[in-house]
């Protein structure tokens, strides 16, 4: 008798042993859990600065009677995931040879912009660009005609495609209309523009 109610006893401080440590994994599982239920998601990281700026612009050649050197860098700053917003440089070398006349025409042209894109798409985008450009243009002095410089601005109009290359790289093909159209303006009667520009 005495044997048997100590095996109870023994089996009843086993059980309640088992118990206690069951319910002190119980509430210690549940109270590391209410904390993870609680916190609100981690928030997402901003990009770096530098991950929203893309640098790129136009790089144009052609050699023969005319010679026309173009280099117009831009950089550009993502202010949201569709706008687009940036300023540019250009630069201009310009050399015409008259196999009639036998005369030569060499001008520098510089100048800067100011432009906007709109990406409806990832790859389809509306662009607006106003331009300022110093160069030589004939004026009117009484009598005849001289070379000054002066500025001379333009606006295009238009929209482009965007594809990309690799993950950070792209290439962009815009077809722009230049709607000021001074009479000193490159793009004088020369609709559309057809640009094609690289960047990443």
């Amino acid at each position: 008798m005495y044997s048997w109610c100590k095996i109870e006893f023994v089996k009843q401080k086993t059980l309640i042993f088992y118990f206690v440590v069951s319910c002190l994994l119980i509430c210690k599982c549940s109270y590391s859990q209410e904390p993870s239920q609680q916190q609100p998601p981690p928030p997402k990281e901003d990009k770096n600065f530098w991950d929203k700026v893309y640098i790129g612009g136009n790089f144009g050649l052609q050699f023969g009677s005319v010679t026309v050197i173009d280099v117009a860098p831009q950089i550009g700053y993502r202010v949201t995931e569709k706008f687009v917003p940036g300023i540019g440089i250009t630069y201009i070398y310009y050399n015409y040879r008259d196999p009639y006349y036998h005369t030569r025409t060499e001008t520098n042209i510089y100048g800067g912009s100011i432009f906007g894109k709109y990406f409806f798409t990832p790859n389809l985008f509306a662009h607006v660009e106003y331009e300022q450009l110093s160069m030589e243009v004939y004026k009117f002095n009484g009598s005849t005609f001289s070379l000054a410089r002066a500025w001379v601005p333009s606006m295009f109009v238009g929209g482009g495609y965007n594809q990309p290359l690799g993950s950070r790289g792209f290439i962009q093909l815009m077809i722009l209309f230049e709607v000021l159209q001074d009479r000193n303006s490159l793009y004088y009667r020369n609709n559309p523009v057809v640009r094609i520009g690289f960047g990443f």
